[in-house]
């Protein structure tokens, strides 16, 4: 299929009209229950994504365009493989009528007299948590708050909004990397791992999650600080973390790898910025619902792991019942004190290349402790692999799919076979890699 190490211009435009014929298919055609058919498209497109990115280096235009069409192909769409846009467009209903959406479950809504104009019984019953208060941080609802007022009746139009506004953060992740790549002196191409990772692709802008801004604030952030705009970045970083509170698991390395001085005002900034972003919604109803549905999310939530999932087996034998609700908490602790061991293998004089490898191992470990993870979770450590050595989460990107049995069935049960090939292929990968490739964290080359 190849030519002298390169795709012929016939078998890239070959490549790419298949690529984006399974990506119309799975954003307008394929529900998440027919999991045979979408593992297979997902599995094809995979399949390309490698061909593409390696096989076709010299085509770095082109490849940059197929990547924003396959994107805009799902903008159009209603998410048919997530149903978490249901809560977004619930919760910016709400603020559009001046409520609160973290004082209040849905289910409080449905089972109490109103006023509140807008809500739609549809989307509650579509909904996969009514019966828990929202974990969305400011910024995503006020991405929810302006789909609502910008198209107040129109579920598709609310959705379009959305996902416009995700594909132009996307469109930002991509002109802030390569600035990034170019800094770093790597390859330009290397974009491309992200650029056209088909779980990026389908997940970002194709399901609605908000991992697309807080991975551009993300991106934005790092130019910054290698920029030495340290303050600018710290809001920004700001941002990030009201998208999604996940980037606060950098913390550790960003303290050491700008100096213990300037990493703590770094973050202290940081931290001031997030509390004004929170400010509009704290009151001690707040502080009690959020820290609720944090403690619901470690505790009662669980997809797709696998650490826990081990652990909670050996738990059934001993306990004889899911001990989950010790359990959380304990690897939420393991989680913390291994990132922070990570961290001591970078200082000031590190490279940032390091410092990505290092970012992409502590994502890793959050993960790998998490008691759920869907597949999105793994987009950011695509772009930290991306900037550096480690390459490891470009093959769990297409493995992660493979939790998507689940929704195959009525009771939603897991196939735990299924989940033991996903990481152990990775993880094996993963050992693969580090023992070959000099990528210890220890190592400078990391």
């Amino acid at each position: 299929m190849v030519m002298n190490n390169h795709l012929s211009r016939t078998q890239l435009i070959a490549l790419i009209l298949i690529s984006l014929i399974l990506y119309f298919a799975i954003g307008y055609a394929i529900p998440r229950s027919s999991f045979g058919l979408l593992i297979s498209s997902i599995f094809g497109l995979f399949l390309t994504y490698g061909f593409l990115v390696k096989k076709a280096q010299n085509s770095f235009n082109t490849l940059l365009t197929f990547g924003i069409l396959a994107r805009l192909i799902f903008v159009f769409s209603i998410p048919n493989l997530s149903d978490d846009f249901y809560r977004f467009i619930w919760d910016g209903t709400l603020i559009k009528n001046g409520v609160n959406p973290f004082l209040n479950t849905p289910e409080f809504y449905m089972n109490n007299p109103h006023d509140i104009v807008g809500l739609d019984e549809g989307w509650y019953e579509k909904m996969n948590s009514p019966k828990y208060f929202t974990i969305y941080p400011p910024i995503g609802q006020l991405l929810s708050y302006l789909a609502c007022v910008v198209s107040p009746q129109s579920l598709l139009g609310k959705v379009i909004f959305m996902k416009a506004v995700l594909f132009f953060c996307e469109i930002g992740t991509i002109f802030f990397g390569l600035r990034i790549l170019r800094a770093l002196n790597k390859p330009l191409h290397n974009i491309h791992w992200y650029a056209l990772n088909p779980l990026v692709i389908i997940e970002l802008v194709g399901n609605i999650h908000f991992e697309a801004m807080m991975i551009f604030f993300l991106t934005l952030s790092f130019y910054l600080l290698m920029n030495d705009k340290w303050k600018k970045a710290s809001l920004v970083f700001a941002l990030s973390i009201c998208s999604k509170l996940v980037p606060l698991l950098l913390a550790p390395l960003l303290l050491r790898k700008l100096g213990y001085k300037k990493g703590f005002l770094f973050l202290i900034l940081a931290g001031v910025c997030t509390l004004l972003m929170f400010s509009p919604f704290i009151s001690i109803e707040f502080v009690q619902n959020f820290a609720s549905s944090l403690d619901l999310y470690f505790q009662k939530f669980e997809f797709n792991a696998s650490v826990y999932y081990v652990i909670r087996w050996i738990g059934y034998q001993v306990k004889g019942y899911n001990i989950i609700q010790t359990l959380g908490p304990i690897l939420s602790i393991i989680t913390l004190l291994i990132i922070s061991s990570l961290s001591l293998f970078i200082n000031r004089n590190s490279n940032w290349v390091k410092f990505f490898g290092l970012g992409a191992y502590s994502w890793l470990v959050y993960l790998l402790f998490a008691t759920i993870v869907h597949p999105w979770y793994i987009s950011s450590i695509v772009l930290l692999c991306a900037f550096g050595k480690p390459k490891f989460a470009l093959l769990w990107s297409c493995l992660a799919f493979l939790s998507y049995f689940a929704y195959s069935n009525i009771d939603f049960k897991e196939n735990l076979l299924l989940i033991t090939v996903e990481y152990v292929l990775m993880l094996g990968f993963l050992f693969w890699e580090i023992k070959t490739s000099n990528l210890r964290p220890e190592s400078n080359n990391v």
